[in-house]
């Protein structure tokens, strides 16, 4: 007698769990590999945390958090357990995450041999290569010393934000009366960015004239 369709679910789902029992009898060392540094047999200096499945990690209590009502849900959770840095399993790589103010600024100011920013592809592609976000190296520190160097002048600031205000109010008085809205504020955002843009040029192009 042939199984029916309906138990085919159930049946893949037994053979997966008793796939990961054998796993963790025959192999009892492979969970804590990620633990230990190689060839030392000595504990890693990693946050506590759990790895969650094997092969897919954390990633689908991820992204069920994410469309659920409370998206943090899945970073509070694991905070309050495992406190403000935690290790986790995300996109199919061991990760460290922090929730830290301090730790997360020691990173994005350490030296570009330290850490090197990475992003999932649907994401770059998304920010572009030329992306300020995905720079690294001395022409990162370059890029963010020229736009750290046009927000904090209040001149600038002044004269962006004003536009800006403008610019979104015309926006949400189209977005009013067409129903619609997405091409407006994209076209506003879009101008800013030229603006912005040409701003860091000219910065850049007295520098060197100095």
């Amino acid at each position: 007698m042939e199984p029916s369709c309906g138990s085919w679910p159930a049946s893949i789902a037994a053979a997966l769990l008793a796939a990961v029992v054998i796993v963790r009898l025959l192999f009892p060392r492979a969970w804590s590999l990620l633990g230990t540094r190689s060839g030392t047999g000595r504990e890693a200096r990693l946050p506590a945390g759990s790895l969650g499945l094997p092969l897919l990690g954390e990633t689908p209590a991820f992204i069920f958090a994410a469309y659920s009502p409370r998206p943090e849900s899945f970073v509070e959770k694991r905070s309050v357990l495992y406190g403000k840095v935690f290790k986790s399993h995300l996109w199919g790589s061991p990760a460290a995450v922090s929730t830290d103010p301090e730790v997360s600024r020691a990173v994005l100011q350490a030296d570009a041999s330290a850490f090197v920013p990475w992003y999932p592809r649907s994401l770059m592609e998304l920010m572009g290569e030329s992306s300020i976000l995905v720079l690294g190296g001395g022409l990162q520190r370059r890029v963010h010393g020229l736009a750290g160097a046009f927000f904090k002048s209040p001149q600038l600031k002044a004269k962006v934000t004003a536009d800006m205000q403008r610019r979104v109010g015309r926006a949400m008085d189209a977005w009013w009366k067409s129903g619609g809205g997405a091409p407006t504020w994209k076209s506003s955002v879009f101008v800013e960015k030229q603006k912005l843009h040409a701003a860091q040029t000219r910065s850049e192009e007295q520098r060197l004239a100095l």
